[in-house]
């Protein structure tokens, strides 16, 4: 509780995420790690080392580092971040885990993308990354954050084969 007062105040400082950074990092307490993961301040600053926790051994801190991503700005984020995020998460082994990416996911799309597939997925690398792509929207239409039916009648799948030729 007090974790989270102080990370939501106007004043909180870089002094205070780099406190948390290392404390992310240095903590041995896995109960620990969720708690500073679910309160550390959505700041630029602590991408980088928020990125390197989807690798904790933890699967509870994995699930609330993609949640705190979910909140997050996906524009702070490079397309390598968002690969990364995208890639580790939703082939996470622990369903808990899985589900917070693919959490992260349904919220960018909604949040950063007005619902536009097509949006969320130029903000990926898709070339380079297909199968990811692929993870990815079989992960939203199975929470169904994404409407086949709706988005195939709305023809935005044929502006993609356009765009495409």
């Amino acid at each position: 509780m007090a974790l989270s007062k102080v990370a939501q105040s106007e004043e909180c400082s870089n002094q205070v995420v780099e406190a948390y950074i290392r404390q992310l990092e240095l903590e041995s307490n896995q109960a620990v790690r969720v708690a500073v993961a679910q309160s550390m301040p959505q700041r630029e600053e602590a991408v980088d080392a928020m990125v390197e926790r989807t690798h904790d051994v933890s699967p509870e801190v994995r699930a609330a580092v993609y949640a705190w991503f979910g909140g997050a700005p996906a524009a702070v984020l490079s397309t390598q971040q968002r690969m990364s995020l995208l890639a580790s998460g939703l082939r996470d082994r622990v369903p808990a885990a899985k589900d917070a990416a693919t959490a992260m996911a349904a919220s960018w799309l909604q949040q950063y993308c007005g619902g536009d597939v097509l949006q969320l997925l130029a903000t990926i690398d898709v070339q380079q990354e297909q199968g990811v792509a692929l993870e990815l929207l079989d992960a939203l239409t199975s929470t169904q954050a994404l409407d086949w039916v709706q988005l195939l009648r709305s023809g935005a799948l044929g502006s993609l084969g356009s765009a495409a030729a």
